[in-house]
């Protein structure tokens, strides 16, 4: 995979900077780290299968909140074992918890929501319980000696979001990267999430 040296080092052979005297690897690395969220964004709004991961988030004894994995974005589903919990709103499980903690119940939560970077749920746990959590993650910050994020496959798009942002600076001019990248990098995002998410149509032998 390429690191995020190797990508900068490619950008400098459009950028005409072989020997880094117009730009330094700091800039051009926060150009990068500027524009990798906004391709975050557009595939985690497409329920990309780049950005959607999975981890055990623990529910504590005792407690209604768990905290979420760092860099979640969102969460999908929570399993319990083999049970799926339901999502509800917010608004609708502070309701639950309100009547089952005046009753002083407890028990394995049925429903759950997204709160800040916690999920809440209804009641409060009457032993500590492990939940598989399916949730988007945003990228770490990226650093030189990093492996470009994806698995390397929009390394050239956001090659060219690095030489675009580095000329508008060179020009004194602030790039707007949410405007002038989002609807590209949708646009690209659409392309991987429709081929890679397609199913070939099933066959059944009539024997």
């Amino acid at each position: 995979m390429a690191t995020v040296q190797t990508i900068i080092d490619s950008a400098r052979y459009d950028l005409g900077d072989f020997g880094g005297q117009k730009w330094d690897n700091t800039q051009l690395l926060n150009f990068l780290n500027r524009v990798v969220p906004i391709l975050d964004d557009a595939l985690i709004s497409l329920d990309s299968d780049y950005t959607k991961t999975t981890a055990s988030v623990t529910l504590s004894s005792g407690g209604n909140t768990a905290t979420l994995p760092a860099r979640c974005d969102h969460v999908v589903k929570v399993w319990y074992n083999s049970d799926l919990l339901l999502k509800e709103s917010l608004d609708s499980i502070m309701y639950r918890y309100q009547i089952n903690s005046s009753s002083s119940s407890t028990g394995l939560p049925q429903y759950w929501s997204h709160n800040n970077t916690n999920l809440y749920f209804n009641t409060d746990a009457d032993s500590d319980y492990d939940f598989d959590v399916y949730y988007h993650v945003k990228t770490d910050t990226l650093a030189l000696t990093d492996s470009m994020p994806y698995s390397d496959s929009f390394n050239e798009y956001l090659r060219e979001a690095i030489i675009s942002m580095a000329h508008k600076a060179k020009d004194n001019q602030i790039p707007n990267v949410d405007q002038k990248f989002y609807g590209m990098f949708k646009s690209i995002a659409e392309r991987y999430v429709i081929s890679r998410n397609a199913e070939l149509r099933k066959y059944w032998k009539d024997f």
